[in-house]
């Protein structure tokens, strides 16, 4: 039932002026608007009650988010008609009389412009077939088996406008496309949103319902705890029909993470996944279409992307990050490999001389160093605080460090073997190769093998004994390797900051806290007024519209919180736990060596 309307409150004008300066930055009104003409067919009746713009639509949204109130179908039209003359006149709706339909018949006027909202998004819905309301999952797995190629075409239009509207409305939240300190790097993460509670049928399996809303599935969050007695124990710790969001957070150098406002600039809505490659993949080429990928050109370093483990397990991860030149910082999963030899391409004889190098978590190592690394390097600093293990961890990393191989080349796809493919014959799949120095030959360590190391390298540095002669491996014999990546290494394979080092500890934790504070940001009811959208309408379209007002409003909160502290100095966490960490070591903290 739809209660009356009334004059519940009049909106300020800063508010309505910030508000319409987002969407009309954005153009997103003007891109529906565009995509609407392009979908319109000829004919039609004249409307008779007032007549709506989407620019007046975003905008009142956008003014109930900031104003923390909700911003349901009923709430939107409730804003239109509180909206003044000047306000009406602004987002294009002119003379039209929203607050007196809506005296005359409530129920009619929330109806009319409920049906004029629903078509006028189509040409954003990738699923205008599907029903919004609870059937099974095997009704829902049929309706799309069922579907045409011309309906499956149309689906992933209508998908790909939706990501180009949510996108420019987050690109309009953002006030400097390319700040002073800005390189490029960013941090990702998913977050999950709920349509809808756990209630009684809902679930998975083919005889379970799905939520009212299509786009969604359902997704279950597990924690594991320990009782008195050791044992572990699964407990669920959300569920719900839900979707996905991954965002792309901007941040500063690596130095100094809050020297640019840490905005974020790029969002995808997904199924529910907890880690989605596809998602992360769309955030990375919106940011970069809306111009807000602010990296360095030339043969600057790759821009740092900070994830969590779930999106480093991801088939796929590895390739994307490579083809997008970009480095990112992760950790493992306690169950993966640790030592990998560096082997020859396939197709290559077996008795052909070995690279020499392993790769130990990430990072190709001499092979002198195996022994040292036969436990785990990449550990929390949780965790090390908790055992009392600071000065030992230290110490190995100053035993281990200066024995990383040294890099000649960044890493690339290239053929397995050199020379032309012969007449005929398939392309081979391209492998990624990297060429590696010996430590010895830059000086980090001093190698019997290398004899011009042990003459003119300090004689601090530490003294390394093969117990193989040069010929064995490549690396030995000619001072450098090229090295071709096998699948696993490939996976595990970060190219810049060290796993295991203090500088990528540290970094990755103030990273992964700054991600989990906009996330919080997002979800806050002091900032939106919601965490959920339980309550919001059925249909894909305005429930991706909806989450990237939401996200534009955690810009918008969190620029004007910088703007008003800018004149307010801030220490970077970075820089606090460097600090601590020298104060409990008694010395400077092992810092990783460069290797070019």
């Amino acid at each position: 039932m739809i209660t009356n309307f009334r004059e519940t409150y009049t909106l300020g004008p800063e508010v309505f002026r910030e508000a319409l300066e987002v969407i009309e930055r954005s153009g997103a009104a003007e891109l529906i608007d565009e995509y609407r003409a392009e979908a319109r067919g000829a004919g039609g009746r004249p409307p008779t009650g007032p007549i709506y713009t989407i620019k007046a639509v975003l905008v009142a949204a956008l003014t109930l988010l900031m104003l923390q109130r909700t911003p349901s179908e009923k709430g939107l039209l409730e804003a239109l008609a509180n909206f003044s003359d000047s306000q009406l006149n602004a987002v294009g709706m002119g003379g039209q009389d929203v607050m007196g339909a809506c005296k005359e018949h409530s129920a009619r006027a929330y109806k009319s412009f409920q049906i004029w909202l629903t078509r006028a998004l189509l040409p954003l819905d990738s699923g205008p077939d599907l029903p919004a309301r609870r059937i099974t999952n095997g009704q829902h797995r049929r309706q799309l088996a069922s579907r045409t190629a011309a309906q499956r075409e149309a689906s992933s239009d209508a998908l790909e406008r939706s990501r180009h509207v949510m996108n420019r409305i987050v690109a309009g939240s953002v006030l400097e496309q390319s700040p002073a300190g800005c390189v490029g790097d960013v941090v990702t993460d998913e977050t999950i949103i709920r349509l809808a509670g756990t209630s009684r049928g809902l679930g998975i399996k083919d005889d379970k319902t799905r939520g009212a809303a299509y786009v969604g599935n359902f997704h279950q969050q597990d924690r594991k705890t320990t009782d008195s007695s050791g044992a572990t124990i699964i407990q669920t710790h959300k569920a719900g029909f839900s979707v996905g969001l991954t965002v792309l957070t901007r941040i500063g150098r690596r130095d100094a993470l809050h020297s640019v406002v840490p905005v974020i600039t790029a969002i995808d809505v997904h199924s529910a996944n907890g880690a989605d490659l596809e998602g992360l993949a769309q955030t990375i080429r919106f940011q970069e279409i809306n111009g807000l990928d602010c990296r360095r050109g030339g043969r600057g370093r790759w821009p740092l992307l900070t994830a969590d483990m779930g999106y480093v397990t991801l088939n796929g991860f590895d390739r994307l990050m490579l083809t997008q030149k970009i480095a990112h910082v992760s950790r493992y999963p306690r169950h993966w490999g640790r030592i990998l030899p560096a082997a020859n391409p396939a197709g290559v004889p077996a008795d052909r001389q070995l690279p020499g190098p392993i790769q130990v978590e990430g990072t190709f190592f001499c092979p002198t160093a195996e022994p040292m690394l036969r436990t785990r390097l990449v550990r929390k600093t949780e965790e090390l605080l908790k055992d009392g293990e600071f000065r030992s961890h230290d110490a190995r990393l100053a035993a281990v460090l200066p024995l990383m191989m040294g890099t000649n080349s960044r890493p690339k796809l290239a053929r397995p073997t050199r020379g032309r493919v012969k007449i005929g014959a398939p392309e081979p799949e391209k492998v990624v190769k990297q060429e590696f120095v010996c430590p010895a030959v830059q000086g980090r360590v001093r190698c019997p093998l290398k004899p011009a190391s042990m003459d003119t390298t300090n004689v601090e540095a530490p003294l390394v004994e093969p117990t193989w002669a040069a010929s064995q491996y490549t690396v030995c014999e000619k001072s450098s390797a090229t090295v071709t990546f096998t699948a696993e290494q490939f996976k595990r394979a970060q190219f810049d900051l060290v796993p295991g080092s203090w500088e990528h500890a540290l970094y990755f934790e103030a990273a992964r806290a700054l991600t989990e504070q906009r996330f919080s940001i997002l979800k806050s009811q002091h900032v939106n007024g919601f965490h959920d959208m339980t309550w919001t309408a059925r249909r894909e379209p305005m429930i991706k519209i909806l989450i990237a007002l939401t996200v534009a409003v955690a810009n918008w909160r969190v620029q004007k919180t910088a703007s008003e502290r800018a004149h307010l100095s801030r220490v970077e966490s970075i820089d606090i736990r460097m600090r601590q960490l020298r104060s409990d070591l008694g010395h400077a903290p092992t810092r990783t060596p460069p290797r070019t």
